[in-house]
């Protein structure tokens, strides 16, 4: 059998017609399941389905490199605040790692702990004793969606407490200055009148 559009190309004896049908639906479903930009990248005319599938996976393979890359950095530059739902924040987490376990990537619960505990504030570490977990994600997560929203209470009653102080301290402190300020005024009013 010619190999069309090559001229003097023959396919080896055992290469039947059917199998050459085969390969022309195979390709043909491959086209259409393909982005246009992987398209332009291969050469359908030349290469078998078997061969574009292969070159495919490579593409895929690449890209699942730099996907998982991507995912890993942003573990690293996450950074819980404060302000922020732990649950959520945890969530969040969990679906990266989700992510990265799809694309065969799977994370040990000591990695998981790493990323989560270089992403809490030194006051969360210390104050929730979280280390004691290391390698446990389960307890380390379950430790901190109980403690940190009690934490988090507790800073605002300390500053709602320190702003009352304050208030109250200033409102006593003007009312000294007035007091020293209406004697002083008294005492001038006094020194006028002799």
């Amino acid at each position: 059998i010619k190999v069309e559009g090559k001229k003097n190309f023959y396919y080896t004896k055992d290469v039947t017609t059917e199998m050459l049908v085969d390969d022309a639906k195979a390709k043909y479903y491959l086209l259409n399941s393909i982005s246009d930009n992987i398209k332009i990248r291969i050469d359908f005319k030349s290469n078998t389905a078997y061969q574009i599938l292969k070159i495919i996976k490579a593409m895929n393979t690449k890209s699942t490199e730099v996907r998982k890359h991507e995912l890993k950095e942003t573990l690293n530059n996450m950074r819980y605040s404060m302000d922020d739902d732990i649950t959520l924040f945890i969530t969040e987490m969990e679906n990266i790692f989700n992510e990265l376990d799809k694309i065969n990537n799977t994370l040990s619960e000591e990695k998981k702990f790493n990323y989560l505990y270089t992403a809490l504030p030194n006051e969360i570490t210390v104050e929730t004793g979280i280390i004691q977990h290391v390698g446990n994600w389960d307890e380390a997560t379950k430790l901190l969606k109980n403690t940190v929203p009690h934490l988090i209470f507790l800073k605002g009653n300390i500053n709602r407490t320190k702003t009352i102080s304050a208030t109250i301290l200033n409102a006593q402190t003007n009312k000294r200055k007035t007091k020293q300020s209406d004697k002083y005024k008294k005492n001038n009013k006094n020194k006028n009148k002799r």
